[in-house]
């Protein structure tokens, strides 16, 4: 009888067990990268972005895209990455005043998803730690909607003492779940070379 007892319940933790793998399915693999990464020396970093993709750089600034198209609409239907390294000063300046103020990544992006929430249609996640090129991060998720678009991605902070770094990545919400993977490898990929 106890013999039957342990066979059942172990049958039935294999089922649960095949249930939750099942679940979970094949784990996403992102778009591939290009082999030679993109050198910013102004900026003074490198990454690598999606094979055949396009990218414009202006300063320390640059936005990677699939397309033309991609580039030029307000609102992207497809993802888009934009990153800019530079002093805290011209971030401050750039995106959202305070940010020189922040002593450490979590510091720049909660000044960055506090104003984020005040315009308008947007919810932010919860913030995550992690390493970019050797720094420590931060990291959150937004979704929303802009212009009737539903749209979702995620914002990352490096402070690098009197540089920092800001990651935007964007695109409909339909096609964010795909894309985490690809924007994943290219942060992977960052090295910051001062």
């Amino acid at each position: 009888m106890e013999k039957h007892k342990i066979l059942v319940v172990s049958a039935t933790l294999l089922a649960l067990l095949g249930l939750l793998l099942g679940a979970c399915g094949p784990k996403q693999e992102g778009l591939p990268l290009e082999e030679q990464p993109y050198r910013n020396d102004l900026g003074g970093y490198t990454i690598r972005y999606p094979k055949d993709w396009l990218y414009d750089a202006y300063g320390g600034q640059v936005m990677f895209y699939e397309s033309e198209e991609a580039a030029m609409t307000e609102v992207p239907s497809t993802p888009i990455v934009l990153l800019e390294v530079a002093t805290i000063d011209e971030l401050d300046y750039s995106y959202v005043s305070g940010i020189s103020e922040a002593k450490d990544s979590r510091a720049m992006l909660q000044i960055l998803v506090d104003d984020l929430r005040g315009q308008g249609e947007v919810s932010v996640g919860a913030t995550q730690d992690l390493t970019v090129g050797g720094s420590k991060a931060a990291a959150a998720d937004i979704r929303g909607t802009e212009q009737g678009l539903d749209i979702a991605g995620r914002v990352v902070c490096v402070h690098l003492g009197d540089r920092g770094g800001v990651f935007v990545a964007v695109g409909a919400r339909e096609d964010w779940d795909e894309f985490v993977p690809t924007f994943e490898a290219m942060l992977g990929s960052m090295a910051f070379e001062r």
